[in-house]
């Protein structure tokens, strides 16, 4: 039996038809929504769980691109290696590129992006600065 953080999945699975279609008219809907609209219903469907593991999979795919070892993401981020190593294969099989070229289109949402992830892992209390971020700008 799958679980989705805090709720089981069934064992009566979508057919792949059915997930794929699920999936476009949820992408569609998406699409059409202001960034306030996107925000409310980000913060309305998922909890808070299922919110965490999102921006961590979103932080660690940034990181990847960013050059960061799947170690230092790993403690960055307080998850597995193994986690950091997945999506590591993934990521080196071109499958966040959508991703990455939605995020890096301006360069200074992306560089905001990653400073916050910084300022979050920092003024949280996890670990100390490390200025990843700076090196990051002068890539750029």
């Amino acid at each position: 039996m799958e679980y989705i953080v805090g709720m089981r999945l069934s064992k009566d699975r979508l057919s792949e038809v059915q997930r794929e279609h699920l999936i476009s008219q949820f992408a569609d809907v998406l699409g059409k929504l202001n960034g306030n609209q996107a925000r409310m219903f980000y913060e309305e469907l998922f909890g808070y769980e299922e919110k965490e593991i999102f921006a961590k999979r979103l932080a660690i795919v940034l990181m990847l691109n960013e050059g960061r070892s799947c170690y230092s993401i790993a403690q960055r981020l307080k998850v597995s290696e193994t986690t950091v190593a997945k999506l590591f294969e993934r990521y080196e099989r071109k499958e966040f590129s959508n991703i990455i070229e939605s995020l890096t289109k301006s360069k200074k949402n992306y560089t905001d992006l990653l400073i916050l992830i910084d300022s979050i892992l920092t003024v949280g209390g996890i670990m100390p600065r490390r200025n990843y971020i700076i090196k990051a700008k002068r890539k750029r």
